[in-house]
């Protein structure tokens, strides 16, 4: 039976490169993506009919300024979308009592994955633990593996220097991998 166990350290560093990863795996996110678009793109449509009419030649201009706003709207909403989103998933994740910094001893097993968060804190300690069924997929940043369990909106940050090779191997064989 493979048991790997790990013992890190999670610091700010760390964290902008979870924050982007999160904002490029996360099915919460995708979806958040989605929405920013299409709200964009539907406030063109509205916005550039009255527009149309002020300049006039109807459906011509109207088509342009649709045209033109299905280019560029997007594109910047998203840019600015980004931004927002990991400006505010920084701030979650370094909050004092919720956040993810600090140590971590954590178990992968053939069953399930268990993460001790603040373990020599017994004021701080949080225990979480998960089977392999309820995890979704995984994804990589650097030597840190981000283990995605989308049904509770949860991230399992697994930092393995050494033991790389055996936790990706086992990450391989438990859970589907999704790439950036």
């Amino acid at each position: 039976m493979t048991k790997i166990e790990l013992s890190y350290n999670i610091n700010e560093e760390d964290i902008q490169s979870l924050a982007n990863n999160y904002y490029e795996n996360s099915s919460k996110a995708k979806k958040a993506k989605k929405w920013t678009v299409l709200s964009v793109l539907l406030i063109s449509l509205i916005v550039s009919y009255p527009i149309s009419l002020i300049i006039g030649d109807g459906i011509y201009v109207y088509l342009l300024l649709v045209l033109i706003c299905f280019i560029t709207t997007p594109v910047l909403a998203l840019k600015e979308h980004r931004k927002d989103a990991l400006k505010n998933t920084y701030k979650r994740l370094t909050k004092d009592n919720t956040g993810l910094l600090g140590d971590y001893r954590t178990t992968l097993s053939e069953n399930d994955i268990h993460v001790k968060v603040h373990p020599n804190d017994q004021k701080k300690e949080k225990n979480m633990a998960s089977n392999w069924g309820n995890v979704d997929y995984y994804s990589k940043e650097d030597n840190c593996f981000l283990i995605y369990a989308d049904s509770i909106d949860f991230v399992y940050p697994v930092k393995a220097d050494e033991q790389y090779e055996d936790v990706n191997q086992l990450l391989k064989n438990k859970l589907p991998y999704r790439k950036k």
